[in-house]
């Protein structure tokens, strides 16, 4: 089977503390070890590896410690001993480059793979999404599509302390529409499943579920390349770090081609306990104004300025005056 015929699936881990690395040696190798057994026995076209994150406490101020290190070892042994391919970086380098070094990494797309997919390893586990993969692959080829994305397939918890939860549900059902914008002024289209539904969540149904980490690149596309170019290029020059890099990604994607979407098979996010007035202002300036903060000038930011404009349509499913809180808080970012 040749490179062209195979889809390249690296799932993206992140180790940064005795507790992930525990989780990794006994639960998340283990995905991958399933998903390649299952890759074998179907001899399916889909070469599998892992691009993740270890920070070692010795070297930093916060991270593994030595004990725990064992954990994290262990498991890169399974990886090694059952032939699968890992990268590994030691310094917390963020999320942006994590997954454009992921699906955009030079050397990856000179092998000529048909598809280059991948996915958070703790929220989509591996073997359970292998069939997805291959579907959505399908998906993206038939639809044209420039890049395929991964809808959640239970309901999106986003914060520790449910009084929270409205203020990042709200923020990414105006990134999602923002999504919507752009394919429709680029006269582009999105292709969601027949019945497409977000189990128990209306209003994530009602936006489209599509900046989740779970994604699949079409190298064959006429403008991938300019997509990469565009994100890569835009990522070096605002000093991306964080999430504002998928933000970005999916809305470019819009602007350029179709978009695919699927189910994929996805595990509730786990959030430690937190204080919930400590937590409100971390996702207000972390987690909402931060990235937008970033994306001032490039070429996202008039579809969120209109989305926000349109946002009043989430009024059916959250209070108006949320609605406006949220909408009030990218405004203030995107003006800065």
């Amino acid at each position: 089977m040749t490179n062209k015929e195979t889809l390249f699936y690296v799932p993206r881990g992140f180790v940064g503390s005795d507790k992930q690395a525990q989780d990794f040696a006994n639960k998340h190798s283990d995905y991958l070890l399933n998903a390649q057994r299952i890759i074998e026995i179907g001899k399916l076209p889909v070469k599998l590896a892992l691009k993740t994150t270890f920070i070692d406490k010795s070297k930093h101020d916060w991270g593994v410690t030595q004990e725990s290190s064992y954990f994290f070892d262990l498991g890169i042994k399974k990886l090694r001993e059952a032939g699968i391919d890992y990268s590994v970086d030691t310094w917390a380098s963020g999320p942006t480059k994590t997954m454009y070094e992921t699906i955009f990494n030079q050397g990856i797309l000179a092998e000529g793979f048909a598809s280059i997919a991948t996915g958070d390893l703790d929220q989509f586990p591996a073997h359970e999404n292998i069939q997805n993969l291959l579907n959505l692959h399908e998906r993206v080829k038939k639809e044209n599509a420039i890049m395929g994305m991964g809808s959640r397939n239970l309901p999106v918890v986003l914060s520790s302390n449910p009084e929270n939860a409205y203020l990042r549900r709200i923020f990414e059902g105006v990134m999602n529409i923002s999504v919507k914008i752009a394919a429709d002024i680029s006269k582009n289209k999105i292709f969601f499943p027949e019945n497409y539904k977000v189990p128990g969540d209306e209003a994530y149904t009602f936006t489209g579920d599509m900046i989740t980490g779970f994604y699949l690149i079409n190298p064959s596309h006429l403008r991938a390349s300019e997509l990469a170019n565009t994100l890569v290029s835009t990522a070096r020059e605002n000093n991306f770090f964080m999430f504002e890099n998928e933000y970005l990604m999916a809305i470019a994607s819009a602007t350029m081609g179709n978009l695919s979407i699927i189910s994929a098979t996805s595990v509730t996010n786990p959030f430690e306990p937190a204080d919930a007035k400590a937590e409100r202002e971390k996702i207000i300036k972390k987690q909402i104004q931060s990235p937008l903060e970033k994306l001032v000038g490039t070429c996202a930011e008039p579809f969120i300025k209109r989305s926000i404009a349109d946002a009043s349509c989430l009024n059916r499913f959250y209070k108006k005056e949320q609605v406006e809180e949220v909408t009030a808080y990218m405004s203030e970012a995107l003006n800065k």
